[in-house]
């Protein structure tokens, strides 16, 4: 564990633990904090309150692996902002509220068939959230599964293809300054590889690939 502070950073503390579980388990975890100042004035304080922490679970098997990771994390600062008015001087200096959240998950498999096959399974979840006064509340949300499989064939032969689906969701609010065209949107995207690497000699070899994607 570190704990510090000065007059920039009043505050700033992180803490790391990671063990083994089982034999085949290993774990880590971390969480940090900051609270940092940046001047400002009575009224419009300038300041950011960061708070993260994540962790990641890992197992090594003779023919299996996994991988898990997460991570969450919050933030809010104030600050000083000029903004337009409609009378004189036609602009005036609010104190600002921004407060950030946001959260991610992953994971990952990984099989060795055989000394010629192996096959990979990843997926994520990501979520990123935002509420200010100039661009109001934003929400983006991401989910991703991605699939490989890799085959030596014929010794001269390593051949990969894999497919992924990733869908992205946006929601973007309104304020009395700014509105966004569209405000919502809804995308899917779908694609799949495949690719070639063939050994022409000691010194030489030759990709060849092709990758399709669509997206709605």
């Amino acid at each position: 564990a570190v704990v510090s502070g000065g007059s920039a950073d009043p505050a700033v503390a992180s803490v790391r633990v990671g063990d083994t579980l089982a034999g085949t388990w290993a774990y880590r975890a971390y969480g940090k904090g900051s609270m940092r100042r940046f001047g400002g004035t009575t009224f419009t304080p300038d300041s950011v309150e960061h708070a993260r922490t994540g962790f990641r679970l890992d197992r090594d098997g003779s023919r299996d692996s996994l991988s898990f990771q997460g991570d969450l994390f919050t933030q809010q600062g104030r600050m000083p902002l000029t903004v337009p008015d409609l009378s004189s001087p036609y602009s005036r200096i609010i104190d600002d509220h921004v407060h950030s959240t946001g959260v991610s998950l992953s994971g990952r498999w990984n099989r060795q068939v055989s000394a010629t096959n192996s096959v990979a399974l990843k997926s994520y979840f990501d979520r990123t959230a935002r509420d200010e006064f100039m661009h109001g509340y934003a929400n983006s949300r991401t989910m991703d599964v991605d699939f490989q499989q890799q085959l030596r064939l014929r010794r001269r032969h390593d051949f990969i293809w894999g497919t992924e689906y990733r869908k992205t969701l946006t929601q973007i609010g309104e304020t009395a300054l700014m509105r966004y065209d569209p405000g919502n949107t809804n995308r899917d995207l779908f694609s799949t590889f495949a690719q070639d690497e063939v050994t022409l000699s000691v010194n030489m070899a030759v990709m060849l690939g092709a990758k399709i994607e669509r997206f709605e």
